[in-house]
């Protein structure tokens, strides 16, 4: 059997850094290991030196080493097979499946990073809400009714990111009178995460390239790049218009969301709520009191604790799935990413957490696949779907595949001739 390397096999798909990283590289057998070397000429046009192998082989470029499988895997460290199409150094087609995990690697940030350019438009919002919501530790901003508008804010204004940006937009796992749709996107603008054609063409990128170098937010970089540092560091790529009419046109097709993206609007959005919180707030602190200072106290109370320290905590939480997720808990799939299960995040995102079924089919409406693994989105989503409030709901995948069975089944069967 020829064991040469597949002709097809691109070398500019594992360079980690830069396509003038290719001169660099060169292949190296473990001690022991029979080899010889032959010529090849790669896509790109430059002649690399390939080895013939026999037996388990690493190969490295000095930054990134690249795993061949004694069956004729070839293995990006993070699990992604290199020859695209998964076939194998052999030729032969390898599963799906068929790759390896690695549990530590670290990537360099995306080429298009530029290291130097600062995002001040996402960097001055984000030190200046945590900077301000310090001010719930001062005590006469504190009030229980703010905490409990917070904790209940959490969850009202936080499923509009995780039902509509996400489940909705993003995967288009369900749909919903526009109408709805619209309310929904107010809501997630009350978070201040960003517009939704911004907000979807993002979440698409990273799945299209899920902890390989071009994921925008990998934790694979680091934990603090993956969690909220990929937001204020230029990415040509990323942040640009060419992206968002790449991988969110079907958004930029809705006039309401071109409006939100050629205008301030959802900056009035955000401001105008925060008002509408201390206005109402100071109402009701001057009706149960009586006093003009009750009402200050009682507005700024709801303000701070349920405009600014939600507003936080809904980011943080909405962060910690791109780092924590992909870091730390289980996976009940392999998939070609470091996508994990964590209950932790689970319970904070009511369902977000089951990352790792997530990426493992993403179309569905649930991230439920295990009966502990709770989900508390479809659930709400099933309410809507009762309500008469959402419509092609997509189930998880192994239902999909058994409705079609069925369907199949019952195609196949002739028809009763009633004699």
């Amino acid at each position: 059997m020829d064991r040469y390397l597949h002709p097809r096999l691109d070398i500019r798909w594992f360079a980690p850094y830069h396509p003038d990283s290719i001169s660099r590289l060169r292949f190296r057998c473990h001690e022991g290991v029979e080899a010889d070397e032959k010529r090849n000429q790669s896509v790109s046009g430059v002649t690399h030196v390939i080895k013939r192998v026999i037996g388990t082989v690493v190969v490295e470029d000095g930054i990134a080493p690249v795993r061949v499988e004694p069956d004729g895997r070839i293995c990006h460290p993070i699990g992604r097979p290199v020859i695209q199409g998964a076939s194998n150094v052999f030729g032969t087609q390898m599963p799906a499946q068929a790759v390896v995990q690695e549990k530590s690697v670290r990537l360099a940030p995306p080429e298009a990073t530029v290291p130097n350019r600062i995002r001040w438009e996402y960097a001055l919002p984000i030190v200046g809400l945590h900077l301000i919501a310090l001010l719930a530790f001062v005590p006469w901003f504190f009030s229980w009714t703010g905490l409990i508008v917070m904790i209940v804010g959490i969850h009202v204004f936080g499923q509009a990111i995780n039902l509509c940006y996400h489940r909705i937009l993003t995967h288009r796992a369900l749909k919903v009178p526009r109408w709805l749709e619209h309310g929904f996107v107010v809501m997630a603008l009350c978070c201040m995460e960003d517009t939704p054609a911004k907000w979807v063409a993002m979440h698409r990128i990273h799945h299209k390239h899920s902890d390989h170098e071009d994921d925008p937010h990998s934790p694979l970089v680091a934990f603090l790049w993956g969690h909220l540092g990929w937001l204020v560091v230029k990415n040509r790529e990323t942040h640009s218009l060419a992206s968002y009419r790449k991988f969110a046109p079907d958004i930029l097709k809705d006039p309401f969301y071109m409006k939100l993206e050629k205008s301030y609007a959802w900056v009035w959005i955000y401001i105008i709520h925060a008002v509408l919180f201390f206005a109402v707030g100071f109402g009701l602190g001057l009706a149960i009191d009586g006093t003009t200072a009750a009402g200050w106290q009682f507005g700024a109370s709801l303000l701070v604790w349920g405009v600014f320290v939600r507003t936080i905590a809904v980011w943080h939480i909405t962060w910690s799935v791109n780092s924590l997720t992909h870091l730390f808990g289980y996976q009940n799939y392999e998939t070609s990413d470091h996508s994990r299960n964590n209950w932790f995040v689970a319970i904070l995102t009511v369902g977000e957490g089951w990352h790792n079924n997530h990426h493992h089919d993403q179309a569905s409406a649930s991230n439920q696949h295990k009966w502990w693994e709770l989900d508390i989105t479809y659930y709400q989503i099933r309410i809507l779907e009762w309500l008469g409030l959402a419509t092609d709901v997509r189930r998880p995948r192994h239902q999909r595949h058994a409705a079609r069975a069925v369907v199949a089944t019952d195609q196949s069967v002739p028809a009763d001739s009633g004699d």
